[in-house]
């Protein structure tokens, strides 16, 4: 059973996330991120000297880490895929996503694109997305050192789906679940009901979108592993060290030249994810 709180997405800052505590301090011995140094060596496959100087100085006891659930728990590109293809006549494959944007890959607009993810949403498939290969082994085995929450871009429409699904591949592991609310579907009449609790409180489900970056902090996470290069940088510029998760190296969204500059680690498996954090 996944614990935390209920609407993490609506944590305006840190200081209300620690009231919510009861006072206990958001950023927990051992989770504030420190700057890497200044002449850290070029990316290599690990990123071993920077990921370790970020905390330098520091024996956590437990440190926080914050996981993305789509791409990097779960695969959910290649359902997506099948379910477009049958609804829309499309012969898509995963292979064709080189952004994330999917309107960007199929056509249109963004609203017509959130449109049909929400529309996938309703389907027994989304509820039936694989976990990706190692995650839990990896996850479960470190939780001795380690403290591991959920901080995905996922709507407060599915946040009950979402848990549901958590509960069933990762019991036991995570300590709580924040939903950054984003490409939310506006609350104006048919798009705005249909998919989870949307009809009954459709203002808040579209407000209260939060950066990664933005929950990361306040809820004290050092490092994300999140398969959005854009995610992850904006990461790396708010003080939390970012891992890049590319599954086998097959992820066409998760390709960035701009990451030569920056102090993220690339992996491409689980197991990998689980040497890189062996190292701290």
């Amino acid at each position: 059973m996944i614990t935390g709180e209920t609407e993490p997405a609506c944590v305006e800052d840190a200081s209300q996330l620690a009231e919510q505590r009861n006072g206990a301090p958001v950023m927990e011995a051992g989770c504030a991120a420190v700057p890497v140094e200044a002449n850290a060596t070029k990316r290599g496959y690990w990123r071993q000297r920077t990921l370790h100087s970020w905390f330098i100085g520091r024996k956590p006891q437990r440190t926080c880490i914050a996981v993305d659930i789509d791409e990097v728990l779960a695969f959910f590109v290649p359902e997506l895929c099948a379910f477009h293809n049958k609804r829309y006549g499309t012969r898509l494959q995963a292979t064709d996503f080189h952004s994330y944007r999917f309107a960007e890959v199929w056509g249109g607009t963004d609203t017509d694109a959130i449109r049909k993810v929400h529309e996938f949403f309703r389907t027994p498939a989304f509820q039936e997305l694989q976990p990706i290969p190692g995650a839990k082994q990896v996850l479960q085995s470190r939780l001795a050192r380690f403290r591991f929450v959920v901080v995905t871009s996922r709507q407060l429409v599915i946040e009950q789906e979402t848990r549901a699904w958590l509960d069933k591949h990762f019991s036991g592991i995570f300590e709580a679940i924040y939903l950054g609310n984003q490409w939310a579907l506006h609350p104006n009449g048919e798009h705005g009901t249909g998919v989870g609790s949307a009809a009954q409180e459709p203002q808040r489900l579209f407000a209260n979108r939060r950066r990664k970056s933005q929950v990361c902090k306040a809820c004290g996470a050092a490092v994300l592993i999140d398969d959005l290069p854009h995610n992850l940088l904006d990461c790396s510029e708010n003080g939390v060290f970012g891992v890049l998760f590319d599954f086998q190296g097959q992820y066409g969204w998760s390709k960035s030249p701009a990451f030569e500059s920056k102090d993220i680690a690339v992996v491409h498996s689980w197991e990998a994810v689980g040497e890189l954090l062996d190292r701290l």
